[in-house]
């Protein structure tokens, strides 16, 4: 885990885009009137460990492996057969 304020857009690979953003808006206004955000981030590493952990890695490979990312028609398909399927 990274609190926000250790974090900047050069740490995208490691926490993802938006939590690196936020991390960058933090240490931009944290000290201004308006303040930051405070927080942490969960790195990917952990998160994928978790993932492993729970079995879940294997279902998302056979779910997104073969996804095409501008198909939104699919996306929402892939997405309702797996909260219909979660909850049998």
């Amino acid at each position: 885990m990274r609190p926000f304020g250790s974090l900047g857009l050069g740490d995208a690979p490691l926490v993802g885009g938006k939590t690196a953003s936020l991390g960058e808006l933090r240490d931009l206004i944290g000290s201004g009137p308006i303040g930051g955000p405070d927080g942490f981030a969960v790195t990917a590493k952990p998160y994928c460990d978790a993932l492993t952990a729970a079995g879940s890695g294997a279902e998302l490979h056979a779910l997104l492996d073969d996804f095409d990312i501008s198909n939104v028609a699919e996306l929402s398909r892939r997405a309702r057969w797996r909260a219909t399927s979660s909850t049998r």
